[in-house]
């Protein structure tokens, strides 16, 4: 029989608060033992993220970037293939196109380069002659890249939410599980790609307001990566949701649609298991910037044609999984396995 040890909770004015008793002890268990963690938890606010300039390099990142669109520079993102990595992508292509930046985007392909920032994206940049490659979701640790691509004359600038044993010697890095100054470790790639966005919009004087129509974009990507609901987490899953569930995104819309998901309040259960997987299939099977595409697209037939291929796709991997399932339940059989 399992044992449930709960925390006494402190009977202090605190936690004097209007909420049931049984919801305060879960919340009390979980951390939260003061009014302003509750309060925080229960209310998230916009006005709750934190300060993206508590990354130690953002200052120098931003200033890298702006320069560039600045004198006309070529810039590249370099994102990953999953849900979080194509919808930080898409985000940042997004921000720096409207900043007046030349933008173009680079995700590999899952079988022939396989994970992570690559010798094909530097070639890429040095193909288009670009001097300043940003990541999304991956690159942290590929040294051996970073230190090519300098050799190149490329400036490298790292936003990632992945561990490394050391910091790369790139121009720049974004990373809250190397940056101890900033409060919170467990960003998602897009939610990393995010704060960029958001310094860049202080650095220019900008309206959040406007930022904040792509939280959408940065839910998706946060709910799919299975990134703890807490803190920014929290905030942006709360908000990009309100976003999702009236989204201006041509491509979300018609994927909503073909999901037939449409006219029904879209949750994390909606997000997680239908929209997700559906955008995650064209990097696992097919190509990644199939994905990326709708979510760019401004053309409502091409978002429709595009949003039908992936659901199609969603499909093949479904039926290769339960393909693979069968025959490893066969051998397990045939073979005598315990």
């Amino acid at each position: 029989m399992r044992e449930w040890i709960l925390k006494e909770r402190a009977e202090s004015p605190q936690l004097e608060l209007s909420i049931p008793d049984p919801v305060l002890q879960i919340l009390v268990n979980r951390g939260y033992d003061t009014r302003e963690k509750i309060y925080h938890f229960l209310y998230p606010s916009l006005s709750s993220l934190h300060d993206p300039f508590k990354f130690r390099d953002m200052e120098k990142v931003t200033t890298r970037i702006l320069d560039a669109i600045k004198h006309g520079e070529k810039i590249l993102i370099f994102g990953d293939y999953d849900v979080d990595g194509v919808t930080g992508t898409g985000l940042l292509n997004k921000v720096l196109t409207e900043l007046g930046g030349e933008v173009y985007y680079y995700l590999p392909h899952r079988i022939r380069e396989g994970y992570g920032f690559s010798m094909a994206g530097v070639e890429y940049a040095r193909k288009i002659g670009s001097k300043l490659i940003i990541t999304v979701d991956c690159g942290i640790t590929a040294f051996k890249e970073i230190d090519y691509a300098k050799e190149k004359g490329i400036d490298i600038i790292i936003c990632d939410h992945h561990t490394a044993t050391e910091r790369p010697k790139a121009y720049g890095v974004l990373d809250p599980k190397l940056d101890e100054d900033y409060p919170f470790s467990e960003l998602a790639g897009c939610g990393v790609a995010f704060k960029l966005a958001q310094a860049l919009n202080i650095r220019k004087r900008i309206s959040m307001d406007h930022l904040y129509q792509y939280l959408d974009l940065v839910a998706i990507g946060t709910i799919s990566d299975v990134a703890p609901l807490i803190d920014e987490n929290r905030i942006i899953t709360r908000f990009g949701l309100e976003i999702l569930n009236k989204t201006e995104n041509l491509g979300l819309r018609k994927l909503i649609e073909v999901c037939g998901i449409s006219g029904r309040e879209i949750n994390t259960y909606q997000v997680g298991f239908i929209i997700g997987p559906r955008i995650n299939a064209a990097g696992r099977i097919a190509e990644a910037e199939k994905g990326l595409r709708l979510l760019l697209t401004r053309d409502s037939g091409e978002a429709y044609q595009i949003a039908t291929e992936l659901d199609q796709i969603n499909r093949d991997r479904k039926e290769i999984e339960d393909e693979i399932l069968d025959e490893t339940k066969e051998r397990i059989v045939r073979d005598g396995i315990p």
